[in-house]
């Protein structure tokens, strides 16, 4: 079944894309995709898939193993979900973190340890202050981390000479008539420049 990722009540859900219309922000996943994250959902997590080839081709593409165990974590009573149980599986070497985040009242919606490769991170709710996250992880764990916001915007980034036009984040309707126009015109002219 196709899904649609919508944002409700600052808490992300996955909703029957046949039975819900579209709405602006919607992340769309046809069959297929769900499909794939139902399989490495249930690969991760030791379950039963019925498509066993399926979870042998996502094997053959593993390029290493991860040297960092995961555990299994109970949600906070206080944290809301609409999922089917409270366990969370999080890398065993960062789940101090996750939990003193927890006792602190952060929601968490993603977390990876980075496996050597990358800095630790976690992602957390848009109206979290990253800055109150990252001085309660220094709190108990001195690793340079990376902290994302979850959220939903698209940032243009563009070079024109207008200085105007330089940079623009999100809301183009916001603008106004005239700097939508040159937004355009700066748009064209960038394509056409690429394309010759």
């Amino acid at each position: 079944m196709a899904i649609r990722i919508r944002k409700i009540e600052n808490r992300i859900v996955a909703l029957c894309a046949a039975e819900t219309d579209e709405k602006a922000g919607d992340i769309y996943l046809d069959d297929n995709i769900h499909h794939a994250l139902a399989a490495k959902f249930s690969s991760d997590w030791n379950m039963d898939w019925e498509d066993s080839e399926l979870i042998q081709l996502m094997e053959k593409e593993k390029v290493r193993v991860g040297k960092d165990k995961q555990i299994v974590l109970k949600l906070p009573d206080w944290c809301n979900t609409e999922r089917g149980n409270r366990d969370v599986s999080v890398d065993k070497c960062i789940a101090n973190v996750i939990k003193h985040l927890w006792k602190n009242k952060i929601v968490t919606l993603g977390s990876c340890c980075g496996h050597n490769k990358i800095n630790p991170s976690i992602v957390v709710e848009t109206s979290t202050d990253p800055g109150k996250v990252f001085q309660m992880i220094w709190q108990i764990d001195e690793r340079k981390w990376t902290v994302s916001r979850w959220e939903r915007i698209d940032y243009t980034m563009m070079y024109n000479d207008d200085p105007e036009l330089e940079i623009l984040f999100g809301k183009p309707s916001a603008l106004s008539n005239k700097m939508q126009e040159k937004l355009m015109r700066a748009m064209i002219e960038t394509h056409q420049t690429k394309n010759n």
